[in-house]
């Protein structure tokens, strides 16, 4: 009667074979060791926010103002970003390792990130 494990992405995966054909799995979710913060102003020309990692798990980004913002990849624009609205502490969370870019219709808008990674 052997266990196993396998880490798949932060998630600990354990099975113990209970001899008689069957497995009992447990599940368990490992933290990520690094933490970064930054913040920064978005403005009508395209900005980036975070630089592409390829080890982070989630990014954090919150704005700090009354101005909306938009996030995106490289060929961002205020018509297709995903908007960030200008309410201060607006936030939105999401699991990216690519390069995450800002942009504002008019004006500028201050915004804080977060992001964990390996």
């Amino acid at each position: 009667m052997t266990d196993s494990a396998v880490e798949i992405g932060g998630l600990r995966i354990k099975a113990h074979n209970l001899g008689d054909g069957t497995f009992q799995l447990a599940f368990a979710e490992r933290g990520a060791p690094n933490f970064a913060t930054g913040q920064g102003t978005a403005t009508a020309a395209a900005g980036t926010i975070v630089a592409a990692r390829a080890s982070r798990r989630a990014l954090l980004v919150v704005n700090g103002g009354a101005v909306d913002m938009y996030l995106g990849g490289a060929a961002l624009t205020a018509a297709n970003g995903l908007l960030l609205t200008g309410t201060e502490g607006a936030a939105v969370s999401f699991p990216v390792t690519g390069a995450v870019h800002c942009i504002t219709a008019s004006g500028s808008a201050v915004y804080s990130y977060a992001e964990i990674y390996d």
